[in-house]
């Protein structure tokens, strides 16, 4: 071989270098990580809405089934709401809220949203300080 071919040689073998730089693997690494762990939230996140939300419709069933048969409230309301009949629908749904069992019903509701709220805190503290440990 010529001195040219060493040349070449050495400068093909120098861009065919598959080695990486130092502490590349670990950068990709942490990058995975923090996508994976932001994708597990966000499972999280989408099954914890569901579960509310699921939630919330057992308890107003189950409201309206202890309105019906315990309170005998009629809840029959007309929804074919029309602009000169607006007045009077919201005036029923006025009538509704004001009543004494309604009223108790709300403040049951809010005390469980407090509740639900206090418990999403507590819990996110939790996870944060197992995290930082």
């Amino acid at each position: 071989m010529d001195e040219q071919d060493i040349n070449i040689r050495e400068i093909l073998s120098r861009r065919c270098d598959e080695s990486v730089p130092f502490g590349f693997d670990e950068k990709i690494m942490r990058k995975i990580e923090q996508r994976r762990a932001i994708i597990e939230s966000r499972h999280e996140t989408f099954k914890n809405i569901f579960i509310t939300l699921l939630l919330a419709l057992l308890f107003s069933a189950a409201l309206l089934i202890i309105n019906h048969f315990y309170f005998r409230i009629n809840l029959a309301l007309d929804i074919n709401i029309s602009f000169s009949r607006l007045a009077e629908t919201l005036e029923k749904l006025s009538g509704i809220l004001k009543s004494e069992v309604s009223f108790t019903w709300v403040i049951i509701g809010v005390n469980i949203a407090i509740l639900l709220g206090v418990e999403r805190i507590l819990s996110n503290r939790l996870k944060w300080r197992e995290n930082n440990n």
